[in-house]
C-alpha cells in the first residue's frame, strides 16, 4: 500500500525535501481513500475502517504540523481544510458512503499537486536537501 511506502520514505531523510514528503503523505491519504472505496464496494467493514484509520493518521499528522502562528492566513485556511477532511472521514465510516470518499479525494488531489509542484521548483533550484527528521516523520504510524 502507498501508505507504507510513504512511511518508509519519511524514515529515510536522504531521500528529499519536506515538500516531497508532504506530497507523499497526500499520496498515502488518497491511496487509503481508494482502499476505503474498494472496501465499501465489497462490503468489507474492517477494511474500510482500517483505510479510514490510515487516512486519518496521515491527515492528523499534516494538521498537527500546520504552523498557524508562523505561516498566518494560508496556514489557517489549510488547517480548516484539514479539519473538514477529518470530519468527512468520520462520515465515510458512519454512512459507508463511497461518494463522500470520492469527495475527499477531490479535495486532496489539488493539495497534493500543489506540494508536488513546490517540490519540483525546490528540486529545479537545486537547493540543498533538508533531512525529514522533523516531527512529521515520528508522528506517522502504520496501523
Amino acid at each position: 500500500m502507498a501508505f507504507v511506502a510513504t512511511h518508509a520514505y519519511l524514515d529515510d531523510p536522504a531521500k528529499g525535501s519536506p515538500s516531497r514528503a508532504t506530497a507523499l503523505l497526500y499520496d498515502g491519504a488518497i491511496a487509503a481513500m481508494h482502499d476505503a472505496i474498494e472496501a465499501i464496494a465489497t462490503d468489507n467493514i474492517e477494511g474500510r475502517c482500517r483505510a479510514i484509520q490510515n487516512a486519518t493518521q496521515v491527515m492528523t499528522t499534516l494538521y498537527l504540523n500546520v504552523d498557524i502562528k508562523r505561516e498566518g492566513e494560508i496556514a489557517d485556511g489549510l488547517a480548516k481544510v484539514y479539519s473538514h477532511i477529518l470530519g468527512l472521514f468520520l462520515r465515510v465510516n458512519l454512512y459507508n458512503d463511497p461518494k463522500i470518499a470520492v469527495r475527499v479525494i477531490d479535495l486532496l488531489a489539488p493539495l497534493r499537486e500543489s506540494w508536488a509542484n513546490l517540490d519540483a521548483v525546490v528540486t529545479a533550484c537545486e537547493w540543498p536537501s533538508v533531512p525529514v527528521t522533523s516531527d512529521i516523520a515520528s508522528q506517522v504510524e502504520v496501523a
